[in-house]
């Protein structure tokens, strides 16, 4: 259950890429004005087909940034009256930075536990190469490229992790809520096998130390896809500290 906030003046159809893969639980709220009030029809037709509830609101315009504050608004008052967990603001207004950083602080502590997140669109597609791999073919197989098994080991190579992405999802998914980063290396290693485990744990772990929890969910969409990335990482961001 998440709840997607649109910058439309910002990202306009675009940012609405992947509406298809959301469900009846998520909510999305597209901000408009006078100078962004056209959806493609592509768009238009992705989402009617949608099972998620779209609201729309129109923003009055007349002062700078005017769409921004608006929605960061709204953005408060759902932290504190919504279900919802997860947040995302689809912009590539890096000024929505502040506005994650100052609500991350003020709950830290709090009852209220929650992420909130900023990416360009709905969906962020994982980058084909020259040979143009399908997304499937990507996130059913899980390739390290050599700069970032480099960062993982330091100096040290590892081998490269061949079990499936899906297989990875599921040992994580059935880890229990009061794990820890060493009771997760020790699962991966019984759910996967020895060397395998010891890989996948490397990997995870140097998102955790190094990534805010923005880039860590935006690596691990890129690496398992979407749905199963948002779904690893909702499992794993207890780890990553609040930047």
């Amino acid at each position: 259950m998440a709840t997607y906030l649109i910058d439309f003046e910002n990202v306009g159809s675009d940012g609405l890429s992947g509406t298809e893969k959301l469900n009846a639980q998520d909510t999305v709220i597209i901000f408009y004005s006078a100078n962004s009030n056209k959806l493609s029809m592509e768009m238009h037709r992705c989402i009617c087909a949608s099972p998620a509830k779209f609201e729309y609101f129109e923003i009055s315009v007349g002062g700078k940034n005017a769409l921004d504050f608006q929605l960061s608004t709204y953005l408060g008052y759902l932290i504190t009256q919504s279900d919802d967990k997860e947040f995302y603001i689809i912009s590539k207004d890096n000024g929505f930075e502040h506005v994650i950083k100052f609500w991350n602080s003020k709950l830290e502590g709090t009852d209220i536990q929650t992420s909130i997140i900023r990416q360009t669109a709905i969906f962020i597609p994982v980058i084909e190469t020259e040979d143009e791999i399908s997304e499937e073919a990507i996130i059913t197989s899980i390739e390290i490229n050599e700069d970032i098994r480099n960062l993982i080991n330091a100096n040290q190579k590892i081998n490269q992790i061949t079990v499936s992405s899906e297989d990875i999802a599921q040992a994580i998914m059935t880890l229990d809520d009061t794990f820890s980063k060493t009771s997760l290396q020790k699962h991966l290693k019984e759910k996967l096998g020895n060397q395998e485990g010891v890989n996948v744990y490397r990997f995870l772990n140097h998102g955790i130390e190094n990534h805010t929890r923005q880039n860590f969910h935006k690596n691990l969409v890129a690496e398992f896809g979407q749905q199963a990335g948002s779904a690893v990482y909702k499992k794993l961001k207890k780890l990553v500290k609040k930047q």
